[in-house]
């Protein structure tokens, strides 16, 4: 098992499955420690100076132990300085996000994704630029400035110079109030030099990938570990909420509210 190194270039060993369990195991021995909870709250608080507002940023696994915190005082503490910082940089606006699905093309066998390879029941599609140019005018039209398009991962429908076309794509179209700002990427991992190119294009955030190793064995899965889609693996092997706003299967345009 690789040493956990969050500089490193090694998913392994950024991402690491042994730190991860650590984490759960150190935010529970500590889930009612309540001086060192005080600590990490008060380390949490924004800072106002001439600038306006710093925070000093909490570790993983501080912030482990106030998500595993079952202290109902405590638990009221974290809301407010929650409020405080989301208040001290963003006021009271909320970001809403629109997925745009470009493509269920997929060549892995994640049995709990409906983009699976042996899935027969589904039409596979892959949207054409006209598509994509009508389905951003189409979001526009309801508001939305920012976008994160999914897609499965298929090397031959899908590869990097195809999500490359999509994000100029949708850069490109200049539309009544005018563009999309921010363009999040979920798609396979990839190479450093596609991430570069990722950069390069103007993407805001590209899609983490976590996982739990023993859970996804379980799965029965086929196919390439790094091609799973980060949000729909994350729901299925850390319980984690995200995978709710896959309810729209098919390429196309749905709504992922997140406020910040």
């Amino acid at each position: 098992m690789a040493n956990y190194n969050p500089a490193s270039l090694d998913p392994a060993e950024f991402i690491n499955d042994e730190e991860i369990l650590a984490t759960i195991e150190y935010a529970e021995q500590n889930k009612n420690n309540i001086p060192l909870i005080d600590s990490i709250l008060q380390k949490a608080r924004p800072v106002k100076n001439g600038n306006g507002c710093t925070c000093k940023g909490l570790t993983h696994r501080e912030a482990s132990v106030l998500l595993a915190c079952d202290i109902p005082e405590k638990i009221e503490e974290i809301y407010k300085i929650a409020e405080e910082i989301k208040q001290a940089f963003y006021g009271n606006r909320i970001v809403i996000f629109a997925p745009l699905y470009l493509s269920n093309y997929c060549v892995n066998g994640c049995v709990y994704c409906p983009y699976h390879l042996k899935n027969k029941h589904i039409a596979r599609k892959k949207l054409t630029q006209k598509e994509v140019e009508a389905e951003v005018i189409a979001l526009q039209d309801m508001g939305h400035k920012r976008l994160a398009i999914e897609a499965g991962e298929d090397p031959k429908n899908n590869p990097i110079e195809y999500i490359l076309e999509c994000i100029n794509t949708i850069y490109s179209v200049k539309h009544k109030n005018g563009a999309i700002r921010r363009v999040n990427v979920n798609i396979a991992a990839t190479t450093v030099e596609n991430y570069r190119k990722l950069k390069d294009a103007g993407i805001g955030t590209p899609g983490p990938i976590g996982v739990n190793m023993a859970t996804y064995a379980g799965f029965g899965v086929s196919g390439v570990l790094g091609g799973i889609c980060a949000t729909r693996l994350s729901y299925h092997c850390y319980g984690q909420s995200y995978g709710r706003r896959y309810r729209r299967r098919r390429p196309g345009c749905s709504l992922w509210f997140g406020a910040v």
